[in-house]
C-alpha cells in the first residue's frame, strides 16, 4: 500500500511488482521487471528486477557489481530440475532497490517549515519561479531534490511552533501534517516520545545539546570579598590550621629549650631569648608565612627548621594569592551565578524562558522536571516565546532572565558567544531529523539517500558550512585600571585599623591615668599616715629642733621667722 498527500486529501494506490516475461535472443532466458507508482497521479514506472536462466551454466555476475541484492523479494537459489536435468537460476539486478526507484519526477511535496537563520530558511526565487530552501536542512533537501527529481513548495504554520500536543491535538509543524496541509517537515524536528507516536522520523541529520544562557550580572561597585576571593573557604581554613599548628610546635620547642637552659644555668641573655621566642611563637610563625621575617633568627636548628618550613609555605601561598588577587581586581568577572536548574531554583530571583511548542516545553512538563516548570516558567507571562529572538531580547534587558538554547548555535554569533554566558551543565542532547506522516512510503527511500550523503562526507561538509566547529572569537577582556572601587575595601580596613589603634590608645591612656592616680592616692595616704606622729613629736620638742637634730632624724626642719615655729 502506498499513500501520498495531495491538496489536503489522502489518496491510496496499490503499486504492483509485476513479473514481465520477455523472450530474448536466448530461449532459455526470461527477464523480470518491476512496476511501481511514485505517487498519486504520476505515471507508473518500471525497472529491471531479475533474470531467470534455464541454461546448464548460467552467466556469472559482472565483476564490477558484486553488490548483493537488497530487495526484500525472496531470492531463489539455483535448483536442479529432476525432470529436465538442467540447472536453473534466478539472478537479481545488482542495483539496490531504492537506487532503482529513485526517480520521483512528477511528485510534488508540500513542505512545512519555520524560518531560522542557520537551520532552515525559505524564500521565493523569482528566477526559478519556485520556493527555495536554504540553511543546513534546506541544503540537504535541495541535494535530495536534484537526486530524485521531485518538486516542492513551502508553507509556514500559522502559530509558528514546532509542535506540541494540547488536548489531543497538535500545534505547529506536526499539526500541519495531521491536518493534511503538508506532506513533510523540513526543519530541526527534535525527537520526543510523544512526537514519535504522531510522526515518522527520517535518519538523524544533526545532534545538538541544550544549555541555560543568561547575561552576566553587572559587577558590584564595591565588593567586600575582594581580598578573600582568591582562596576558597577550605584553603583559608587550612592556612589557619597550619598557622596554629606551626605556632604550637614552635612554642613547645621554645618551652623545652627554656627548661633546658634553666637547668644548665645558661647566661641570662640566652635564656631570655628563648623566653621571647616562647612568648612570641604565634607572631614568629605569622611573620614567616607572610614573608616578613623576624628581628632575631633562632639559634638552634630545630627552631630554624620550623621557621624555614613556615617561610617556604609562605613563599608559595603569597605568590599564589598575589597573582590571583591581581587577576580578580583587574579582570572583569563574567561568570553566571548558577550552573544548573537546581541552582536557579535555589537562588530564587531568575526567570527561565523557553521556546513555546518546542521540545523544551515537553521536556519541562515531564514529571522529572515539572517542579522547575511550575516555579521558573509557568508563573511568569514572558517565559514562553515563539522564537529565540524574543528570548534573547528579553535576556538582554534583564540579567535575571535566563533562557534555554542550543549550545552549538548560540555560540556562533557575537551576542550568544560574548554577551551571554552559558551554564556548565547540559540539560539534554537531542537529534534533528525530517518529519513524515505516520506510514509515509517515502521514509525508507529518503533514508537511503541520506545515508549515502553521510557515507560520502557531504552531509558533514554541509553541517560545517552552517555550524562550524570554531565558535565566534570574542575580543579579549579589557584590563581594568585599578580604581578606588577595586581597593576600597583595603582603605576601609586601613581606616578600621587606624580607628582601632586610636581606640586602644585612648583606653590605654585611660587605664594608665587611672592606675597612676590610684598609686598617687595610695602614696599620699601612706605619707599622711607616717607624718601624723612626727608632727606630734615635733610640737613636744620644739626648742631643740632647730638647734639640734638628736630627737627625730626623719623631719626636715624649717623655721618660720615670723611665727617662730618649725614645719615639716
Amino acid at each position: 500500500m502506498q499513500r501520498t498527500m495531495k491538496r489536503g486529501k489522502t489518496q491510496s494506490i496499490t503499486p504492483q511488482v509485476t513479473e514481465v516475461r520477455r523472450a530474448s535472443d536466448r530461449s532459455d532466458e526470461f527477464h523480470l521487471h518491476e512496476v511501481w507508482s511514485p505517487g498519486a497521479g504520476v505515471d507508473l514506472k518500471q525497472a529491471h528486477l531479475a533474470t531467470w536462466y534455464m541454461s546448464e551454466e548460467p552467466p556469472t555476475p559482472p565483476a564490477h557489481s558484486p553488490t548483493p541484492p537488497t530487495d526484500p523479494v525472496p531470492y531463489a537459489l539455483p535448483t536442479e530440475s529432476s525432470s529436465q536435468g538442467a540447472a536453473q537460476s534466478l539472478v537479481f539486478a545488482s542495483t539496490p532497490k531504492y537506487d532503482r526507484r529513485h526517480d520521483l519526477s512528477g511528485v510534488h511535496f508540500r513542505i512545512t517549515s519555520i524560518n531560522d537563520s542557520r537551520a532552515h530558511n525559505s524564500r521565493f526565487d523569482s528566477q526559478q519561479k519556485r520556493d527555495l530552501l536554504s540553511g543546513f536542512f534546506g541544503d540537504v533537501w535541495e541535494v535530495l531534490r536534484k537526486e530524485m527529481n521531485f518538486t516542492y513548495s513551502v508553507r509556514t504554520p500559522d502559530d509558528g511552533e514546532f509542535g506540541a500536543e494540547s488536548n489531543g491535538t497538535w500545534t505547529g509543524l506536526i499539526g500541519d501534517l495531521h491536518r493534511g496541509k503538508a506532506d513533510v517537515i523540513v526543519a530541526y524536528l527534535s525527537r520526543t516520545y510523544s512526537r514519535t507516536q504522531a510522526v515518522d522520523y527520517s535518519s538523524v541529520l544533526v545532534k545538538f545539546s541544550y544549555r541555560i544562557f543568561a547575561r552576566p550580572p553587572e559587577r558590584a561597585s564595591v565588593s567586600w570579598t575582594s581580598y578573600t576571593r582568591p582562596f576558597s573557604l577550605g584553603l583559608w581554613v587550612c592556612l589557619l590550621l597550619a598557622l596554629v599548628l606551626l605556632g604550637i610546635l614552635f612554642w613547645a620547642m621554645a618551652t623545652w629549650y627554656c627548661w633546658r637552659e634553666g637547668r644548665l644555668k645558661s647566661p641570662s641573655n640566652r635564656l631570655q631569648r628563648f623566653r621571647d621566642w616562647k612568648s612570641d611563637a604565634s607572631m614568629v610563625m605569622w611573620a614567616a608565612i607572610t614573608q616578613q621575617g623576624w628581628t632575631i633568627s633562632p639559634e638552634v636548628s630545630n627552631l630554624r627548621a620550623v621557621f624555614w618550613i613556615a617561610y617556604m609555605v609562605g613563599v608559595v601561598v603569597v605568590a599564589a594569592y598575589s597573582a590571583t588577587l591581581v587577576s580578580f581586581l583587574t579582570v572583569q568577572g563574567d561568570d553566571l551565578p548558577f550552573d544548573s536548574l537546581a541552582d536557579i531554583q535555589r537562588i530564587g530571583k531568575h526567570r527561565l524562558g523557553i521556546q513555546k511548542g518546542s521540545v523544551l516545553e515537553e521536556f519541562f512538563k515531564n514529571q522529572n522536571f515539572i517542579q522547575y516548570f511550575n516555579s521558573l516558567i509557568a508563573p511568569h507571562p514572558d517565559t514562553l516565546a515563539k522564537s529565540y529572538k524574543e528570548l534573547r531580547a528579553q535576556a538582554l534587558q534583564d540579567s535575571d532572565f535566563a533562557y534555554v538554547g542550543t549550545y552549538e548555535i548560540q555560540r556562533l554569533d557575537s551576542v550568544g558567544a560574548c554577551t551571554f554566558r552559558s551554564a556548565r551543565q547540559h540539560l539534554l542532547f537531542n537529534d534533528g531529523s525530517l518529519g513524515w506522516p505516520k506510514g509515509a512510503p517515502y521514509v525508507q527511500l529518503f533514508d537511503h539517500f541520506i545515508s549515502r550523503l553521510r557515507e560520502s562526507g557531504l552531509l558533514q561538509k554541509m553541517l560545517l558550512d552552517w555550524y562550524p566547529n570554531s565558535y565566534y572569537s570574542c575580543p579579549d577582556q579589557p584590563v581594568v585600571a585599578l580604581g578606588l572601587k577595586q581597593v576600597f575595601t583595603a582603605f576601609v580596613m586601613l581606616g578600621c585599623g587606624a580607628l582601632a589603634s586610636g581606640i586602644f590608645l585612648c583606653l590605654e591612656r585611660t587605664v594608665f591615668q587611672f592606675r597612676y592616680y590610684q598609686q598617687r592616692k595610695s602614696h599620699q595616704e601612706q605619707s599622711r599616715g607616717t607624718l601624723a606622729p612626727t608632727k606630734y613629736m615635733e610640737n613636744e620638742s620644739q626648742p631643740s629642733l632647730c638647734g639640734s637634730i638628736k630627737t627625730i632624724s626623719q623631719v626636715i626642719c624649717i623655721k618660720d621667722k615670723k611665727h617662730g615655729i618649725a614645719t615639716g
